[in-house]
């Protein structure tokens, strides 16, 4: 399992990297799936295992 601290995550333009959080993946995929209207805990469910699975 990755930890947090390991990964950088690259942005566009001059903007400096930043370290991986899985907190913000997790609430962007939320607000994503929520902007497509998903329902509220299907969205969680989503944002759950994606995350899972890419910290894995």
């Amino acid at each position: 399992m990755v930890k947090p601290g390991q990964i950088d995550v690259i942005k566009q333009g001059k903007r400096p990297p930043e370290e991986f959080s899985p907190d913000k993946l997790h609430n962007s995929i939320i607000a994503t799936c929520l902007s497509v209207r998903t329902p509220e805990g299907q969205a969680q469910d989503i944002a759950k295992t994606v995350t899972l699975g890419v910290m894995n």
